[in-house]
């Protein structure tokens, strides 16, 4: 009995307990028949077939392999001689590896690496192919969703820069720099690094996923999930979507977010529509320093002012909510807590997420102060000093 394993991501093995003795076959168009070694190809098993997570994968093919527009699709090498276009494949997949019941894990010669946990806007990261010699090799920066790699165009995202003289990139679904493959010369590679430099828009989880070629075999192999960081956050949308508010040194213009002293911005949740979410960054130029925002109805005082602060403590982003009773007054623990969404901290730019419940009323407004300056760690209450360079918005 045959199982018609697409690319989408199905487990196939045989349905016995000596499924280790067997072979996968493609006969035609993916599908797959197990057969015992020396044995005929019509010789048929029973197979049992399973969702499962794409993870990596071994192949084999007959001939001159070469990666070509059409393996956009489906990361598979073409056979170069016209006559076996139609050639058989053996594939060995091993995706899930707790779920299949034998791991093909310490087979796999390849591996892809990416340093960090994280990338930004804008940002570069070296990708390595990293293993044996091989003869070809594709390479694409795809999107996560859900846990598994979107195909096709949508999926495809960033810029593959500064390529070895021995690749090119391929033009995949119309998107020219996210692919990159080698020209298909008869040398040996291997330990190839590449730059990819991520877009300017926010564009979620990502992975990189790469089919290496080696004689008649190729393995697809995936590296580790890199989560999108949203800092420094971008502009776009200012004005619009968000409302955003940035201090600049006086000789710096236009003034982004990267280049800012402080920076505030905040628009609806997306995920909850009852609450606003803030995000507020500064410039730390010590452990002492921190960045506030608060609102209040008493410009002069900040009587019984709103405030919330982020700042360094040992090396971890912390963040408090405060009530300031005056502005010559201690400001005291709020006791309503709010929670740190997310934060990050980089080239002396402290950045904090967190979210506040939308309350609408017209009749109500309130003055917002920003602020940036140093904490006294000496009382059980913040002491928090205003900067000179602190601002307030009417609203």
């Amino acid at each position: 009995m045959g199982c018609d394993e697409k690319f989408t991501g199905l487990i196939c093995q045989p349905a016995n307990d000596f499924a280790h003795y067997y072979q996968p076959i493609a006969l035609e168009h993916g599908v797959y028949i197990w057969f015992l070694p020396g044995e005929k190809k019509g010789d048929r098993v029973a197979v049992s077939c399973s969702p499962g997570s794409f993870n990596n994968a071994l192949l084999s093919v007959n001939g001159i392999l070469r990666y070509t527009e059409q393996s956009c699709t489906d990361l598979v090498p073409r056979n170069q001689d016209h006559y076996l276009d139609e050639v058989r494949t053996s594939r060995s997949r091993s995706r899930n590896f707790k779920k299949k019941r034998h791991d093909f894990e310490s087979d796999i010669p390849y591996k892809v690496i990416v340093t960090g946990e994280r990338y930004r806007r804008n940002t570069d990261l070296v990708v390595q192919i990293d293993g044996g010699s091989f003869e070809g090799l594709m390479l694409q920066s795809r999107v996560v969703s859900g846990g598994e790699l979107l195909r096709g165009g949508v999926g495809l995202v960033g810029q593959f820069r500064y390529l070895p003289k021995t690749f090119v990139h391929l033009v995949c679904f119309d998107i020219p720099f996210a692919t990159v493959v080698d020209r298909g010369q008869p040398i040996q590679l291997g330990n190839i690094s590449f730059i990819w430099t991520a877009p300017d828009t926010e564009a979620g989880d990502i992975r990189f996923i790469a089919s290496v070629n080696r004689g008649i075999h190729y393995w697809v192999i995936v590296s580790k999930t890199l989560e999108f960081n949203p800092f420094p956050i971008s502009a776009y949308g200012c004005g619009t979507t968000l409302a955003c508010f940035r201090v600049c040194p006086s000789d710096q213009n236009p003034c982004i977010p990267r280049d800012a002293m402080y920076v505030l911005s905040y628009n609806t949740d997306s995920r909850d529509r009852g609450e606003i979410q803030f995000t507020m960054g500064g410039r730390i130029t010590n452990n002492n320093t921190y960045v506030a925002v608060a609102f209040g109805e008493d410009f002069p005082n900040l009587i019984q002012a709103d405030m919330v602060v982020c700042y360094l403590e040992r090396g971890r982003v912390r963040i408090e909510h405060l009530l300031v009773d005056s502005i010559q007054t201690t400001a005291y623990g709020h006791t309503d807590p709010i929670e740190l969404e997310d934060s990050d901290f980089a080239d002396n730019m402290l950045w904090c997420r967190f979210n506040r419940r939308a309350i609408y009323d017209r009749k109500q407004s309130f003055y917002h102060f920003y602020f940036f300056g140093t904490i006294d760690y000496y009382y059980p209450q913040r002491e928090l000093t205003q900067s000179a360079n602190s601002d307030s918005n009417d609203t």
